[in-house]
């Protein structure tokens, strides 16, 4: 986890006088701002939200990637780099088949014309998530959602306003101007969280 995890967690917690535990970090910041925004908005309500092991997940798809026909894939690499350029299509679809699901389909480069990989799979732990996302029957949960007494001073945002909090805080620590910080604008690929 990067920097920017830890200081947009204490910005959120100090706005809306939540508390991150340790195991919510990864799962909170794992996708979009409208997701964080979601996450924000339970633990308002007073939920301790449930926590995916996508760790699980994450192995699951490394493990194939590591199998993969053009092997060049590493920790934390793009997936496109074990993907073949040439015939991309056909390995995109021996991943779906080896991980049992079916991924997003490639997009067209306006640039150069070329398939792409899809910008919700650039990296395997994104796999891990979008698969977490899409077939929640393959996941593991490290805990269950438990509901508690709201935080004090909980019950004045509303969903707007915990938007409105979530926004503020994503502008302030990634630097990035307010019409970027979109609900589905992603937290790695579109507003460069670390």
């Amino acid at each position: 986890m990067g920097l920017d995890i830890f200081e947009i967690s204490i910005e959120l917690e100090r706005k809306f006088g939540i508390k991150f535990e340790r195991d919510e970090h990864l799962a909170a910041f794992c996708d979009t701002a409208g997701t964080l925004c979601e996450f924000v908005w339970q633990k308002l309500q007073g939920i301790r939200p449930a926590i995916p092991d996508l760790m699980e997940i994450y192995q699951q798809v490394s493990d194939f990637l590591n199998t993969a026909p053009h092997r060049r894939w590493f920790v934390g690499g793009r997936v496109e780099r074990f993907l073949s350029r040439e015939d991309l299509g056909t390995d995109w679809k021996w991943l779906e088949q080896s991980l049992g699901v079916t991924l997003p389909a490639l997009v067209r480069d306006a640039k150069s014309g070329r398939d792409c990989v899809p910008r919700e799979c650039l990296t395997s732990f994104q796999i891990a998530t979008w698969i977490a996302k899409n077939y929640p029957e393959r996941v593991v949960y490290l805990r269950t959602a438990v509901t508690n007494d709201p935080p004090a001073g909980a019950r004045r945002f509303s969903r707007e306003d915990c938007w409105i909090g979530v926004k503020e805080v994503l502008i302030d620590a990634l630097g990035v101007k307010p019409h970027e910080v979109v609900p589905e604008a992603h937290l790695i690929n579109d507003l460069g969280m670390d």
